[in-house]
């Protein structure tokens, strides 16, 4: 019986077979990939804001120009003409194209108060983030009897700042994150520290447990010692030195977050935001705003900065409330966290003075 001659396959046919196997797998992950890309963009959305909103301009009331008329020795018999009312103008502001504007409240300060107020506004089409620190002495014209602005959350929650920030932008914030300032311990430490250079040594006792004791100098921070760094008020300048070093921590701590060496902690920073955020936004909604923060610059893209005012004004036998300056404080929001593609009208502003 006759061995039928089998032949091997050629290098040529192998090399087809493996390709073949190749492209058949490189098919089936790109069509995972786009499905998985699908059901991304179908699940995470940004967060819906109207488009426009149309506000009302009070009518300011005019007083007539004193005329230069013969004085008159009798009234004259006829009734005076009574001065019109002025009508209110309805204005539309259009928004500007995916900005997004945030209240930040770091909550936690011991007294039931707000520790840290913040403004933020996310331009994502230029992914530009600018936010605003809001001193704690900002006078606030409530019916308290301290009118402090972190008296807001004791008083009245999210919403209560909310309201009292309002007259101060010429705005409502969109959304708000209020954080527990545990969350800021265990972000530091999920992160394994923090480099930073702390200003000057610091050092303070509460009395009640509570103890900052930092030197000078570059440091690698953990959890406990950023908290001292970020609560500590006794420089010179007070509250704007606090806040200025706040702006700095926080630039750097953020730095870290979103870099792309932190992807594999990504499981202990949802822990940590379960535990200790509390925010109006959905988790596909904070995920949109997380897929885009990934690509920011933080020496470039991210500007902080403060409301312009004074810290030692009095009102009504009460000390060292923050003066905000309302010329200087409209222009830097209307600059930076400003909604609208045009500039806040000024009738929207209520910042209140101590005089």
């Amino acid at each position: 019986m006759a061995v039928q001659n089998r032949r091997r396959p050629s290098g040529l046919r192998i090399l087809l077979t493996v390709l073949k196997i190749l492209y058949i797998i490189l098919f089936a992950i790109s069509a995972f990939v786009l499905v998985l890309f699908l059901v991304f963009k179908v699940a995470v959305k940004p967060p819906e804001v109207e488009q426009s909103v149309q506000v009302t301009v009070p009518a300011v009331q005019t007083t007539p120009a004193p005329q230069n008329t013969p004085a008159v020795t009798e009234e004259p018999d006829v009734e005076a003409t009574p001065t019109p009312t002025p009508t209110p103008e309805v204005i539309k502001l259009d928004r500007k194209e995916d900005f997004h504007t945030f209240l930040l409240l770091g909550t936690d300060d011991g007294n039931g108060n707000a520790d840290t107020i913040m403004v933020g506004s996310y331009d994502v089409k230029n992914n530009k983030i600018s936010v605003l620190s809001v001193p704690r002495d900002t006078l606030v014209n409530v019916s308290r009897t301290v009118k402090k602005i972190n008296g807001a959350y004791g008083s009245g929650g999210v919403e209560q700042v909310m309201d009292e920030l309002e007259p101060i932008l010429g705005f409502r914030p969109d959304h708000y994150i209020k954080v527990s300032l545990n969350a800021f311990v265990e972000v530091v430490d999920a992160l394994g520290g923090v480099y930073f250079y702390v200003p000057e040594d610091m050092w303070h006792d509460d009395g009640a447990g509570f103890i900052i004791d930092l030197k000078e100098g570059e440091q690698h921070l953990d959890g406990n010692k950023a908290m001292q760094l970020v609560r500590y008020r006794g420089y010179a300048n007070a509250d704007l030195g606090r806040m200025a070093t706040q702006q700095k921590f926080l630039q750097q701590l953020a730095k870290q977050v979103l870099s792309w060496t932190t992807v594999s902690k990504i499981d202990d920073f949802a822990a940590i935001f379960k535990r200790n955020f509390d925010t109006d936004l959905t988790i596909s909604e904070f995920a949109w705003f997380g897929t885009y923060a990934l690509g920011l610059d933080m020496s470039s893209d991210v500007t902080f900065s403060t409301l312009p005012g004074h810290g030692d004004a009095s009102y009504k036998g009460i000390n060292w409330y923050y003066e905000l300056y309302p010329n200087e404080t409209k222009a830097l929001i209307n600059s930076t966290v400003n909604p609208y593609t045009t500039d806040i009208p000024d009738s929207l502003f209520g910042i209140m003075q101590a005089w």
